[in-house]
């Protein structure tokens, strides 16, 4: 997904575990989350080091239609590796392998599910069989992992702009520049800026601040108007969302661009001034600081000078190989370090919530997923971003989750 991915939950900080039951105590108190990293015996440098079957973690499939979905989409990008003329290598530590070998791999994983969503045993035992396992080295280069999530918002929106409707949403300017900076020097080969052109100088384009003071004004960008400029800020760093129009229809927006200034978290913001601690950051903790302080508003969101474009869009939520991501299927990854498209095994924790919403608990997650996203604020390889999808609980979830885990990728022998 072409978005500044959530990385403010990095500084602010379905089978999706059941709701409690109604009895259950509304009441919200402090809970622990379960420790789920256990450390490699050696530390190493590499990105991820290889593990005898007898280290392997005991797998399991969860949701077989999900699954099976998301690598039937992740084999359209890898048929597409395997027959272009020029020709990627995806390393895995160490290993090299071809789109070609990643293919037959998710292949022979999807015939094992197929033969063994009963048996988790049998499935086991035929993983150790046949695949090689790798372990990421994380942060800390004995395995652990931080663990971040993003999701797509809804919010309600109008084709005309009113007292409600009055925040637009906009498309790409057409005097937003790309300049190849390769073509000055070579020291400067695959380095790109956004800029303007006005009155002879070429010049940053309009930073946040100057967008809503009106930089774009009368210009006709305006694809919708919306009634939350909160909600709106945080569909730009997600990169995507839902506009639920007043006669109940809804439209798909997708990533289109940016300004092309750096992405700051606001997180940081409300940490440095002492508002919220690091501890309590997370983005509803944000939502409730600004609902009870408005006059902040203004001084959070400008703090930071990125700002995205949309385009209206058939599907939803596409990631960086250009297919669309399955919720809680989907990961997002430095792919500079981490191979693309390749299968995953992640172990780490999710909420549990009650009707209100609250989060009243912590469990165990472990899921196989595609490495099918990026973005630019998950570096290094100790950084997950995990795909929630659409609707509340993706919400929670995403704003709520830096938890660290493990990650694990898989090959066929």
């Amino acid at each position: 997904m072409k978005h500044l991915i959530f990385y403010i939950f990095v500084i602010l900080s379905i089978a999706a575990c059941s709701h409690v039951k109604p009895e259950a105590k509304p009441e919200v108190k402090p809970v622990e989350k379960p420790v789920i990293v256990t450390p490699l015996v050696t530390p190493s440098s590499e990105t991820m080091v290889k593990l005898t079957p007898e280290n392997y973690p005991q797998f399991e499939l969860g949701d077989y239609n999900s699954l099976k979905e998301a690598i039937n989409r992740d084999l359209k990008y890898l048929n597409h590796q395997a027959k272009s003329s020029q020709k990627k290598s995806f390393n895995y530590g160490k290993d090299v392998y071809s789109a070609g070998e990643i293919k037959e791999s998710l292949i022979e994983f999807l015939a094992l599910m197929e033969l063994f969503q009963d048996d988790n045993a049998g499935f086991n035992n035929e993983i150790k069989k046949r695949f090689i396992v790798y372990r990421s080295t994380g942060s800390d280069g004995v395995g652990r992992t931080l663990f971040t999530g993003y999701y797509v918002p809804e919010i309600n929106g109008s084709l005309k702009k009113n007292e409600v409707y009055r925040y637009p949403v906009y498309t790409t300017p057409k005097d937003l520049i790309p300049i190849d900076l390769g073509l000055f020097s070579d020291k400067f080969k695959g380095k790109t800026i956004l800029a303007r052109y006005t009155s002879g100088k070429i010049l940053p384009y309009y930073t946040n601040e100057e967008i809503f003071d009106g930089a774009l004004d009368e210009k006709g960008l305006e694809l919708f108007w919306v009634d939350d400029r909160l909600k709106l800020f945080f569909m730009q760093i997600q990169g995507s969302g839902v506009i639920k129009l007043e006669d109940g229809s809804e439209i798909n927006l997708g990533y289109a661009g940016s300004n092309g200034h750096i992405y700051k978290g606001i997180g940081k913001y409300f940490i440095d001034k002492g508002y919220i601690t690091t501890e309590e950051m997370s983005m509803q903790s944000i939502i409730s600081y600004l609902k009870q302080h408005p006059e902040e508003l203004d001084n959070a969101l400008f703090y930071n000078p990125s700002y995205v474009f949309f385009k209206k869009t058939n599907e939803i939520a596409f990631g960086s190989l250009g297919v669309q991501l399955v919720s809680m299927r989907s990961i997002a990854t430095d792919q500079k370090i981490f191979p693309k498209a390749a299968l995953a095994y992640i172990q780490t924790s999710k909420p549990l919530c009650n009707e209100k919403g609250e989060i009243t608990g912590w469990c165990k997650f472990s899921q196989f997923v595609l490495n099918q996203d990026t973005g630019g604020a998950i570096k290094g390889k100790g950084r997950v971003d995990i795909f929630w999808g659409t609707g509340d609980y993706a919400e929670i979830a995403a704003g709520n989750l830096k938890n660290m885990g493990e990650l694990y990728f898989l090959i066929k022998k």
